[in-house]
């Protein structure tokens, strides 16, 4: 028998629905009652108030910072910016001396060292160098956000232009 437009069947059975519904409901009933749960201990004094805030205060603090004082929006600006700005020094920084480095073997070989020691130095203890060189304010989020965006791009820069065949 064949299929015709008319005959075909329903897109998705109503039980596949059902079951969506049903695990949805399910995770909102238990996260309610979580928050339930922790409203309940913290207006009881079992737990710390500092540590733990109630959720009511939470949303009350959401509440305040996003819709009645709207003073957040700037600080998102601003660490977009300064992200922003990290990624493209960085990104540009590590793919002009990679191209540098993968032109001329003489300067790959000087320059590694000092490529290596910034990549395995962990970023907690450069922080305080870098603030201790560029001050407080813009400067040394940039400079942390172009210290971390520089080493993929270099990386990969040198590795690609170093599996080029030179015969092809």
């Amino acid at each position: 028998m064949a299929l015709s437009a008319t005959s075909a069947p329903a897109a998705a059975p109503p039980a596949r629905q059902s079951a969506w519904l049903q695990r949805l409901v399910n995770h909102v009933l238990i996260f309610a009652a979580l928050m339930a749960a922790w409203e309940a201990a913290s207006h009881l004094g079992w737990m710390d108030p500092l540590t733990t805030p109630r959720p009511s205060e939470i949303v009350r603090s959401v509440v305040t910072i996003y819709v009645e004082q709207k003073n957040v929006y700037w600080h998102f600006f601003v660490t977009f910016v300064e992200a922003m700005a990290g990624f493209a020094i960085g990104s540009a920084a590590g793919i002009g001396l990679a191209i540098a480095a993968g032109l001329n073997e003489p300067f790959r070989r000087y320059i590694q060292p000092y490529v290596l020691v910034p990549q395995v130095t962990p970023r907690v203890a450069l922080t305080p160098i870098l603030i201790a060189w560029l001050g407080f304010g813009w400067s040394p989020k940039i400079a942390i956000a172009a210290l971390i965006c520089f080493f993929p791009p270099f990386v990969n820069t040198v590795t690609g232009m170093l599996s080029v065949d030179d015969e092809a």
